[in-house]
């Protein structure tokens, strides 16, 4: 009996022999799932939190919070996130030591990958949920978690400050009792706290009237601002920066119509009253019609994780050229983007239509997402008008048109922002032709503020005979100011090429009224018309630069043609004066100053047509009268042989008496 009790006590010895092991591995193999809540607070006064402090009764021990200890805890404001990306990675002891000791440098996973060297083991991603996101079957060890900050876009907020992120876990993590967290309902659950910025504010406006918390309306800012040819226009855009902002880019894309052009050595930027360094805190990337400036890493230093709005000011001019048509606005659109990611975003660019029509077609990097479609939007680039919406998809290839355009119009062409996405715009080599391409990005959308316009002026002429139609060439004339400044030649006006156009379009216009009625066909007068264009292209040259007055002596001379046609564009609102210098042959000068008005709608209105082939009067009328000699037989040729027959009289008896005096 003995025996048999101990080979019973031997043997089961040796079941626990064999079976210890396996309860061991058992408590090793125990695995835990961790779900990790995003939360979002108004301020990170007073976290992180120990885990022995209370907040209204309420402390955090691994356990899920419910609705009211979660609105204790952390605020009646706070909120859980979705859409954060985590990525974790399982490491060694060792690591783990490494990365805690200097985690506010492997908080990005770039830095963490860098550090791991490890081909294999690169971190696994999980996406938060309003719920969280849940890391299933985690076994015991240790394991490194960052959030990917890059990834969040929301109203245009970005992440701010953050605490408890990154965060590391030790598995398994002991509860109150001391018993071990589990899986499913039994799961731990850890709240990594971050603050959001609000989004930047920004306006655009001529300088001294940015305010980008109080910017002046879009209708103002519709109300064009006149100016003269040549002007420098001064324009500023104003960039609040919120407190504790956090950006990896930002930069400002600005795109001119074709009437102005960028003054490239005219762009500072300035950070409260501290001038930034072009190359060190900023780069500036420039066409002849637009720029981008960028903050670089020293810029961003001077805007990020401020404790108060910082407000940055990029300031410079543009030209208004002799490309400015009269009456239609000219504007310069900018685009403010930012975020944490590299952007391909910039600012549509306009193009005049191709017979009328602008064709838009929209690309991908990539393809498309599944179902997408967009809005896209065709504007007035002059004016900002909006012509209409288009919806594309796959189905019409993304290829929208619009037609009956007017041909001096440029058009633009805006999509409805797609979340996720940047649009690079792009215009075609030739007339027409608009497009978009859509490149992946995680930045929020950017900012686009209303931008304020600007216009130029014109008055056209028509010399004549007074009381007649007889239409006069050759008269000279120079404008004066109200101030009695007189109107001066661009410093490097040639002149020639008008004068040889001018000649060839006076020469066609001759020419078309040797014709017959029958011989005056339309192709005859489109002929007369592509003169007069290639006459006023020559002009518009020629007033490259309306900007400087001067002298009388050395003014700009404005000469009537065959039709008696002689204009001046270009030209902010007021009031001016002809003076005559020169008047035509047989004509008498006119001696006193010819008042005349610019302004909206000048350029096309009068009581004479300026061009005698097209119907409608656009001109001013400026008279001369004609110098009349005394015809033969007349009065006046009776006094003047009166005198003459008296002068010789008088000769003769002078020569009779001087022939009687020498005979003595």
């Amino acid at each position: 009996m003995k025996k048999r009790f101990l080979s019973i006590i031997i043997a089961l010895a040796m079941m626990v022999g064999v079976f210890t092991p396996l309860l061991s591995s058992a408590a090793e193999e125990h695995k835990t799932d961790v779900v990790v809540h995003k939360v979002e607070l108004k301020d990170l006064n007073g976290w992180p939190k120990k885990a022995e402090d209370e907040v209204d009764g309420v402390k955090y021990d691994g356990s899920q919070f419910g609705k009211d200890a979660f609105s204790k805890y952390f605020g009646s404001d706070a909120k859980e996130l979705a859409n954060v990306k985590f990525t974790y990675w399982n490491v060694t002891k060792e690591q783990y030591d490494a990365l805690d000791a200097d985690h506010t440098k492997y908080n990005n996973v770039a830095a963490v990958n860098e550090y791991l060297n490890d081909e294999n083991n690169k971190g696994k991603e999980v996406t938060t949920t309003e719920n969280g996101a849940t890391v299933t079957g985690l076994e015991n060890g240790y394991y490194w978690f960052v959030e990917d900050t890059d990834t969040v876009s929301r109203d245009g907020r970005t992440f701010a400050g953050a605490a408890a992120v990154p965060f590391g876990l030790t598995l398994p993590y002991a509860k109150a009792d001391g018993k071990p967290f589990g899986q499913g309902a039994d799961a731990l659950h850890v709240y990594p706290k971050n603050t959001l910025a609000d989004k930047p504010l920004v306006d655009k406006d001529f300088k001294g009237k940015a305010n980008p918390e109080n910017p002046r309306s879009a209708e103002e800012k519709n109300v064009p601002e006149a100016h003269n040819v040549g002007d420098k226009i001064p324009y500023e855009i104003k960039t609040v920066f919120q407190p504790n902002s956090q950006y990896k880019t930002a930069f400002w894309t600005d795109q001119m119509t074709e009437g102005l052009t960028f003054d490239q050595d005219s762009l500072t930027v300035k950070v409260g009253e501290t001038t930034l360094t072009k190359d060190t805190d900023y780069k500036l990337d420039t066409t002849v019609n637009n720029f981008k400036v960028s903050l670089t890493e020293e810029g961003l230093k001077k805007v990020n994780n401020q404790a108060d709005k910082t407000t940055v000011v990029v300031e410079y001019t543009a030209t208004l050229t002799k490309e400015a048509e009269v009456d239609v606005p000219e504007s310069n659109d900018v685009i403010f983007h930012y975020g944490n990611n590299p952007s391909q975003g910039n600012t549509p660019v306009p193009n005049k239509p191709d017979n009328g029509k602008i064709t838009f077609t929209k690309t991908w990097d990539g393809t498309a997402p599944d179902g997408a479609s967009i809005t896209v939007t065709l504007y007035n680039a002059n004016t900002g008008e909006n012509l209409g919406s288009k919806t594309l998809n796959s189905t019409d290839g993304w290829v929208a048109e619009w037609t009956g355009l007017d041909a001096d119009t440029e058009y633009k062409v805006v999509e409805t922002a797609i979340d996720g996405y940047d649009a690079e715009y792009t215009k075609g080599e030739g007339l027409g032709v608009l497009g978009a391409k859509n490149w992946k990005t995680n930045n929020p959308a950017p900012l686009n503020p209303d931008e304020p316009k600007v216009v130029t002026y014109g008055k056209k002429f028509v010399k004549m005979e007074k009381n007649t139609d007889a239409r006069l060439k050759d008269a000279e004339f120079v404008v004066k100011n109200a101030e009695g400044k007189y109107l001066q030649p661009a410093s490097n006006a040639d002149k020639s090429a008008f004068e040889e156009a001018q000649k060839a379009y006076s020469d066609a216009v001759a020419n078309y009224n040797k014709l017959t009625a029958e011989e005056q066909t339309d192709e005859a007068k489109n002929e007369v018309k592509a003169k007069a264009d290639a006459r006023d292209k020559a002009w518009r040259e020629y007033l490259s630069d309306l900007s400087q007055w001067g002298d009388k002596a050395t003014a700009l001379k404005l000469k009537s043609d065959e039709a008696g046609a002689f204009e001046i564009r270009g030209l902010k609102d007021g009031t001016y004066y002809l003076e005559e210098t020169k008047a035509p042959a047989g004509y008498a000068d006119i001696n006193e100053a010819i008042e005349f008005t610019v302004g909206k709608g000048t350029y096309k209105t009068g009581d004479i047509n300026y061009n005698p082939l097209v119907d409608g009067n656009n001109a001013q009328r400026v008279d001369n009268t004609k110098i009349t000699i005394p015809q033969t037989g007349g009065i006046g040729t009776i006094i003047f042989t009166a005198i003459g027959l008296a002068i010789m009289a008088s000769a003769i008896i002078a020569i009779k008496k001087r022939q009687a005096t020498e005979a003595r």
